[in-house]
């Protein structure tokens, strides 16, 4: 990740999510250019996946953007790879937040927005966190109270809304989407 003349300084914010800046006689300049930021993270991100899957050899992962867990067989060795790859960030001048923490896996798992377990009978939920459902009421009913009174347009308004609306179909969030409708209807009409 060393270059003789920049080094490229990359800070975690969540585990693996980044801020890339550029820096050259001690200037720091950020990454504007995106195919430049997706390269150094597609770099960054190929080293993560050779060294999870080969060195540690874990099976079961996984990533997107900012998010990543890992599945593993004991406490012990959960330990182990955490330990691992603080020394792995370290050696790219990363550091992971104090969020990062091993949990029994029969709690389940925050990943994208989404807490997903799986229950007695084998069954896997996916619901939106509690957190994440609070946040977007707040915004969405804000956002329909704006479109009522012309300050923002019904196309920004369903644009962002149905984004919502189909992140929240890849979970068991069908309830909470209908009551969500009904509530940006009685605002809006």
């Amino acid at each position: 990740m060393k270059d003789a003349k920049l080094d490229v300084i990359v800070k975690a914010i969540d585990l693996m999510q980044y801020t890339l800046t550029i820096t050259s006689n001690r200037k720091r300049y950020p990454v504007k250019h995106p195919i430049l930021a997706r390269y150094l993270l597609w770099c960054i991100y190929r080293g993560w996946i050779i060294f999870v899957t080969g060195e540690l050899g874990v099976k079961y992962y996984g990533r997107y953007t900012d998010d990543i867990y890992l599945i593993v067989e004991s406490r012990e060795y959960a330990k182990f790879c955490l330990e691992s790859i603080c020394q792995f960030v370290e050696s790219l001048n990363i550091e992971l937040n104090g969020k990062t923490q091993i949990i029994p896996f029969k709690n389940g798992l925050k990943f994208c927005g989404f807490h997903t377990y799986v229950t007695k009978d084998g069954k896997i939920i996916r619901k939106l966190t509690n957190e994440k459902k609070r946040a977007n009421q707040k915004k969405y009913k804000r956002m329909a109270k704006l479109v009522k009174q012309n300050k923002i347009t019904k196309d920004t308004f369903n644009r962002s809304y149905n984004s919502f609306k189909n992140h929240i179909s890849k979970g068991n969030c069908v309830k909470f989407g209908l009551s969500l409708d009904e509530n940006i209807a009685n605002i809006v009409n």
